[in-house]
């Protein structure tokens, strides 16, 4: 026979275990989503980086011209992080920090290029990509132009730099010398959906 502990203890487990379950669903139902977008759209290059305003635009540059996805390393107060996957359309879809490692590897894309240094994707993800044996090429300069440069380079557009800096201009974000500063002093807003940070993105050839 429970006691009024016992049943106290039964009722917490069980408002955990469906918890916990409804988390799963959510989950399990957002796979099933990606899986309906993966059918129509290989992943040649996923694109990672910090949720910062300069390396974000850089990002969003280049899906705009290529189709490459995103996926966006948010910074969180307390020193954690949020995943969002960013498709080649305006939404943006929570992904579990835990499940990083298994949503690259769902997505098996053919190479994946990092933006920034540590101060924008920390360590730990470079990491886990390399000993999984994923491509994986670091664009770390704390010269952003150089970075714009180097992506255009691997995903052929030669205008990604003159648009980059035209666009940095335009949304204040160049300051002499300050990239590592503003990387961390400054995240951009979380992204939901990306078109309302920089919307309307349109380049030319």
């Amino acid at each position: 026979m429970l006691t009024k502990r016992g049943l106290r203890g039964a009722f917490l487990v069980t408002v955990f275990v469906g918890t916990s379950m409804v988390a799963q669903a959510g989950w399990v139902n957002r796979i099933n989503i990606f899986k309906k977008w993966q059918s129509r759209n290989r992943v040649d290059t996923l694109v990672i980086t910090g949720n910062y305003g300069r390396s974000r635009l850089l990002a969003a540059l280049a899906q705009n011209k290529r189709k490459h996805p995103i996926l966006l390393i948010s910074p969180e107060e307390g020193g954690q992080e949020e995943l969002f996957f960013m498709p080649s359309r305006p939404e943006a879809e929570p992904i579990p920090q835990a499940e990083f490692l298994n949503f690259v590897g769902f997505l098996k894309p053919r190479r994946i290029i990092i933006l920034g240094d540590s101060s924008y994707v920390p360590t730990q993800y470079v990491d886990e990509l390399r000993r999984n044996k994923f491509s994986t090429i670091v664009l770390n300069s704390e010269d952003w132009g150089k970075n714009a440069e180097s992506l255009a380079g691997i995903i052929d557009y030669k205008r990604l730099p003159k648009h980059y800096a035209g666009y940095v201009s335009k949304l204040e974000l160049a300051k002499s010398g300050a990239v590592a500063s503003d990387a961390r002093a400054a995240p951009a807003p979380r992204p939901a959906p990306m078109g309302e940070l920089m919307a309307p993105i349109t380049t030319g050839q």
